[in-house]
């Protein structure tokens, strides 16, 4: 994987992860703007983020069945990547 197409896959990956993490947050506070507004943000930023994926490299694809598994089981984690 290039650099480029590297770096806006684990843009997209913190942001899915940070939207996840929000939602838990806000599903026991809902009344909590700060978060609400962050969640909103993140959601744009994702979106733009996915958007530039999508026009550089094709569609996003976390994962494909192959017979009888998951093929993104098989490729590095995010905390496997090189910092």
């Amino acid at each position: 994987m290039n650099k480029e197409k590297e770096k806006l896959m684990k843009m997209l990956q913190a942001m899915d992860f940070a939207i996840y993490e929000t939602a838990l947050f806000l599903d026991a506070n809902p009344k909590n703007k700060r978060a609400l507004d962050y969640f909103k943000k993140a959601r744009e930023m994702r979106d733009q983020i996915r958007e530039q994926y999508v026009e550089k490299y094709g569609a996003v694809n976390f994962g494909t069945i192959h017979g009888e598994s998951w093929d993104w089981v098989e490729t590095p984690w995010p905390w496997q990547y090189e910092g």
